[in-house]
């Protein structure tokens, strides 16, 4: 198969084989295992199947076999130059570089210019990255318990600001584990921004919260468009109501973790129906 057709394969449509894939996912974990050491097309298969085992019916329908599945995958990224089989076993080339964004994927002859990145890393970093996000995982989860019950004692709401505090700074150290001094000032910044609410020219304010609660309720979301996401805010919160997708602090949230390989991107439409939307899939 021809790379564009690979490409076109693996991406797919909104009502076709790929684009839904987590295809994300799975070139940063054949990555970070061929960076690992090099590494037979069989094992790497193995690592793909249990990445997406959950589409493990769509995969046969549409490819017939997991080996033609991973065939796509691995092709795609040695069209991408990212890796080489020069002796029966895959290795990365001297473009995979681990913390980068690396672009695997691009199809523009559908009329969209459709995007896939993957950001992998050693082994190392990823330990200390599992570890900071467990710990920020705790943090929003607090920071949400403790927002839900702040009319109870004041003592909730301070704590839900610090429990906020404490993920901001974890959420910058995962994105850029070398910049210590700018995420104290980062997290300083984003706790006022979405703990207190942020002036706006037009008199508008960010209401409270919204980066924990956007961490909390897009790991179970699916994919999910800033205004579905506005959506879902106004109704678990019908007294902090938002009207425009730019008064939405969860917006940096999904800017931040897409360049940090935390989320996927695809093509998406418009609350009006039009394209030119994109929708966001965690992928924790």
């Amino acid at each position: 198969m021809t790379a564009d057709g690979r490409t076109a394969r693996l991406l797919g449509t909104r009502d076709a084989p790929g684009g839904g894939l987590l295809l994300s996912g799975a070139f940063r974990d054949v990555l970070a295992a061929v960076h690992e050491s090099p590494s037979s097309t069989e094992a790497l298969g193995a690592v793909i199947r249990k990445n997406l085992s959950f589409k493990d019916e769509h995969i046969l329908g549409s490819w017939g076999s997991w080996e033609n599945f991973t065939a796509d995958i691995l092709g795609a990224l040695a069209d991408a130059g990212f890796i080489a089989e020069p002796e029966g076993r895959w290795a990365v080339t001297a473009k995979a570089v681990p913390g980068k964004k690396l672009l695997i994927l691009r199809d523009k002859g559908s009329g969209e210019d459709r995007r896939v990145y993957a950001t992998f890393f050693d082994g190392k970093t990823r330990e200390m990255r599992a570890a900071m996000t467990a710990a920020q995982r705790m943090a929003d989860e607090l920071s949400a318990f403790a927002e839900r019950s702040r009319h109870l004692h004041p003592a909730l709401g301070r704590a839900a600001r610090k429990a906020n505090g404490i993920s901001v700074i974890l959420a910058a150290a995962i994105r850029d584990p070398g910049k210590t001094e700018e995420d104290k000032e980062e997290g300083k910044e984003e706790e006022k921004e979405e703990t207190r609410g942020r002036s706006r020219l037009d008199g508008s304010r960010k209401a409270a919260g919204q980066a924990a609660w956007y961490r909390q309720w897009a790991r179970t979301a699916g994919w999910h468009t800033t205004h579905r996401t506005l959506l879902a805010w106004n109704e678990e919160h019908p007294d902090k109501q938002l009207t425009d997708t730019s008064h939405c602090g969860f917006r940096s949230v999904m800017t931040k973790m897409v360049a940090a390989g935390e989320m996927a991107t695809r093509p998406g439409f418009r609350s009006n129906g039009r394209a030119g939307a994109v929708e966001y899939l965690w992928l924790d």
